[in-house]
């Protein structure tokens, strides 16, 4: 109802007014003549304070065009105290971007905060770029290590984030994860042992759910995965919360172990050519799903053993393209074969037409795969994943699709 009352934007007294070209001159000039009339005025007290607005902000990132001074809103004339606003040389300082103004605002906060003040922060990377967001962290943790007495002193500062920015900026020991159910809020401190994994995969702590992969191959065979059940199921799956995390190698049995002491629902997906420390019942034990092959083989084996055998040629064929050179692949395949290209040929139908058995053929692919590592990297791993996810239709009742399709169901579960 007021804005009818008054020639603004919408109003209709602005709409019964004819000559409204006149009319926002008439504003217009008010509003300089009332700009330069503040201007010249005595307003030290806010000019004091906005110039150590501008030093704090500065510190905090922000980069100024001009000097911060006091100054009237350029959207009305008024009376009131509220109208007057800080400006960097001639434009406001609210016309600035989200970040600028979320640091500027926060700099200023930050020269009322008392000695051993407790400063809550929600979202603190909202509007602000990664260098921003570093550089804003390591002044804050700065401010809450100056010694008592310090006028620059915080006793502590406490932030929510959805940035792996943040995660990784911050040591592990400034970490906790707050979860509330049922009306009781529970904050667990994150350890220390999982800041290579805060450092590497940040993301794990914004999921709900994590699949800790044991190394790259199975990670890269998940990401061939995720398309699939996507479709399977018509849901992404980052609708459900859950993160695929490379483990690295014997160390991702510990980190789906501090993950589920989180409250996080953790599954490990590991090969089974090693024990696995914590072991997989210990594991269990604590909640967490342990999918292993069956038998003593790498996931590179147990792919070589399970393939349709026509889709071996395609598992050798990614292996080429990893190395660049057939001949490094087709020699490493064939001394497991325990021959030679000269004697038995340079491919599977070769090899079968000189009486290798196909047992032979699939044992000797699995093993050099594992030996030269072809599939140790992300992106190899998803190419090898991606021949796996188009055949396990023929071979659904292998033990490579039943725990692909068991780990699809966790996953979405």
């Amino acid at each position: 109802m007021e804005q009818h009352l008054s020639w603004g934007r919408g109003s209709a007294l602005l709409r019964l007014t004819n000559n409204q070209t006149n009319l926002r001159q008439v504003i217009a000039d008010a509003n300089r003549k009332a700009r330069e009339i503040v201007a010249g005025a005595d307003l030290e007290a806010l000019k004091d304070a906005v110039a150590r607005a501008q030093k704090a902000a500065i510190a905090l990132g922000v980069k100024s065009t001009g000097q911060y001074l006091p100054g009237l809103e350029a959207r009305a004339i008024s009376g009131r105290a509220a109208l007057l606003t800080m400006y960097d040389g001639s434009v406001p300082v609210k016309q600035s971007g989200l970040g600028t103004q979320r640091l500027i605002a926060l700099a200023v906060q930050s020269l009322a905060f008392h000695e051993g003040a407790i400063v809550l922060i929600d979202e603190i990377e909202v509007g602000l770029e990664p260098h921003r967001i570093c550089h804003l962290l390591r002044t804050l943790m700065t401010a809450t290590e100056q010694p008592a007495g310090s006028p620059q002193n915080i006793g502590h500062v406490v932030t929510t984030t959805h940035s792996p920015t943040v995660i990784v900026e911050l040591p592990a020991k400034n970490h906790c994860v707050v979860r509330s159910a049922s009306g009781k809020t529970v904050v667990c401190p994150v350890s220390k042992d999982l800041q290579s994994t805060l450092r590497k995969a940040p993301e794990a702590l914004l999921g709900k759910k994590v699949l800790v992969c044991e190394g790259k191959t199975e990670l890269g065979l998940c990401r061939a995965a995720e398309p699939v059940w996507t479709v399977e199921r018509e849901v992404p799956l980052s609708h459900v919360g859950t993160v695929l995390l490379e483990g690295d190698g014997s160390g991702a049995p510990l980190t789906a172990k501090h993950l589920a002491s989180l409250g996080y629902d953790v599954a490990l997906l590991v090969d089974s050519d090693a024990a696995i420390n914590p072991s997989a019942a210990s594991l269990q034990g604590l909640g967490v799903r342990v999918f292993q092959w069956e038998g003593t083989v790498s996931t590179e084996e147990r792919i070589a053993l399970d393939l349709p055998f026509e889709d071996l040629k395609k598992m050798i064929q990614v292996a080429i393209d990893v190395v660049s050179l057939d001949v490094a692949v087709i020699d490493a395949i064939c001394s497991r074969l325990g021959s030679s290209r000269a004697v038995i040929g340079n491919d599977i139908d070769s090899w079968r037409a000189n009486g290798v058995s196909e047992g032979k053929i699939r044992e000797a692919i699995g093993k050099a795969a594992k030996a030269n590592k072809w599939f140790k990297r992300i992106d190899s791993g998803e190419q090898l994943g991606k021949v796996v996810m188009c055949s396990l239709p023929r071979i659904h009742t292998s033990d490579l699709a039943q725990k692909i399709i068991n780990v699809g169901n966790w996953a979405y579960g």
